[in-house]
């Protein structure tokens, strides 16, 4: 369960913390010094906990600048297929974009035949099409997608750029280096006729 679902219980949570402390600070002897200790060791581990996260999330923006890597790379006139970051790339790298995964389930052979003619049909417009690493392998578990890609098109990579790989929850930091992919078609016009 995701975090921010307990902001629900906090507000009663603090409430009812607050009445106790309030009874213990008023009773003479060791209470008072335990109360305080006890609250200072809870904020301390609730700080040190998040305000790494929060400092690292402050200082940098992995994903816009993927985004804007993503855009030093390709032409103006490209297409790119993302998968979850193509508002951004619609933002801030100003790229056509065309989601692959507009669900979270497999993929039909109809979706898949549609998708490779739509993108024939742009490479034999002579638009750039990319696709990000995260859209050929997110919601690819069994590897159908990836491996219609392969058989159809070919790939050369572009680079790699830092990401944030932000699916695990806000309170989990995972980083690594994302591809980007240049799409082409398998075969040229006359490869696919048989002349050399």
């Amino acid at each position: 369960m995701a975090p921010r679902y307990f902001l629900i219980a906090l507000i009663p949570f603090i409430i009812i913390l607050s009445f106790f402390l309030s009874h213990f600070l008023r009773k003479k002897g060791a209470y008072p010094v335990l109360i305080f200790i006890t609250y200072v060791a809870l904020i301390y581990s609730l700080f040190s906990f998040i305000c790494p996260i929060l400092l690292f999330r402050h200082q940098n923006s992995l994903t816009i600048n993927y985004v804007l890597w993503v855009k030093s790379q390709t032409e103006d006139n490209a297409c790119i297929i993302p998968a979850d970051e193509g508002p951004f790339i619609r933002y801030y790298a100003n790229r056509l974009t065309r989601e692959v995964f507009t669900r979270y389930s497999k993929l039909s052979d109809e979706e898949l035949m549609d998708f490779q003619n739509r993108v024939t049909d742009l490479l034999k417009q002579n638009v750039p099409v990319y696709i990000t690493e995260m859209g050929l392998r997110t919601y690819d578990a069994d590897k159908k997608f990836s491996g219609f890609v392969a058989e159809h098109f070919r790939l050369t990579s572009v680079g790699q750029e830092w990401h944030e790989d932000w699916h695990r929850g806000e309170l989990q930091v995972l980083i690594g280096k994302a591809s980007l992919f240049r799409i082409h078609r398998r075969f040229d016009e006359n490869q696919s006729q048989g002349t050399p």
